[in-house]
């Protein structure tokens, strides 16, 4: 979409607090893309490159912490507190029937959002990838960081030149080939730095969320339709959680994007967005 309106804005919670948030496009379908943990609105370049139609505004929103967004250090870095904040932006932006695609940890915010915003009808369709939906599996890096001993160790050793990047995110992938120079630096300004030490922490101490038994029984409530996509080799979140997430959601269909880890929407970039197209233009 390198030829449609990019807007880059910024909403402010408190006087000096705030979220930032890309849009590209004035198309008619709003699209709220939320990223995973230690990445941003760049994640998703990758995806609304493809775009070329015109009907869609997609709003690229760096979660509360990560980003572009503002760093405050509270306590408020739960799913629900990262659901509220987007849900202001929605109700600044008067935005209906929208479309909310969210990846891994903004996979658990998506699904906090539409709880919170069930039955107002504003959210359309919802797209999962690779999401926090369960709490039954811990990723390492969560458990790391959730242990005093070795929390303080993994953050002096986590990765800070471009190369120990590029090994970190070759680790979620499944074909370390797709891992450019390009990719790479959409994560470097953001990735593992001392200043996103507090973010990193608190959002860990809140997953998964005290509710997530609450949520978890929600999930065959959802009645709106559901496109879930997971990478068949996803190393982070497997596969068997897709597909029980697929189980438990009446109107939702599963796409396994093959070869493929955690991160589909950048390295299956092309199949990705024609599931992701597909889903939203059926009626």
């Amino acid at each position: 979409m390198k030829n449609y309106r990019i807007q880059y804005k910024k909403y402010y919670y408190d006087s000096e607090s705030f979220i930032f948030y890309e849009i590209i496009g004035d198309g008619e379908i709003p699209v709220i893309l939320i990223h995973g943990f230690a990445s941003s609105h760049l994640n998703w370049h990758s995806i609304t490159a493809l775009f070329t139609s015109g009907n869609y505004t997609f709003y690229l929103i760096d979660l509360k912490g990560f980003g572009l967004s503002s760093k405050p250090k509270d306590l408020y870095y739960t799913l629900n507190d990262q659901a509220l904040l987007i849900k202001k932006i929605i109700k600044k932006e008067k935005l209906q029937k929208i479309v909310v695609a969210g990846h891994s940890l903004g996979g658990g915010v998506a699904l906090a959002l539409y709880t919170s915003m069930e039955g107002s009808g504003s959210i359309d369709k919802l797209i999962l990838m690779d999401a926090a939906a369960f709490n039954d599996h811990i990723p390492l890096f969560v458990k790391l960081l959730k242990t005093p001993v070795i929390r303080k160790l993994f953050l002096m050793l986590i990765p800070s030149s471009k190369k120990l990047i590029k090994l970190a995110i070759q680790r979620v992938y499944a074909d370390k080939r797709k891992v450019s120079e390009e990719i790479v630096g959409r994560y470097q300004p953001f990735f593992y730095k001392k200043s996103f030490h507090h973010v990193y922490l608190k959002t860990v101490k809140g997953l998964p969320p005290s509710n997530y038994e609450e949520m978890i029984k929600k999930y065959s409530d959802i009645s709106i339709p559901v496109l879930i996509i997971w990478g068949d080799s996803d190393p982070v979140l497997p596969l068997l959680h897709g597909k029980r997430l697929h189980r438990l959601i009446p109107h939702s269909k599963l796409s396994i994007i093959e070869h493929c880890g955690h991160v589909p929407q950048e390295e299956k970039a092309i199949e990705t967005y024609r599931e992701i197209s597909k889903f939203i233009e059926a009626n």
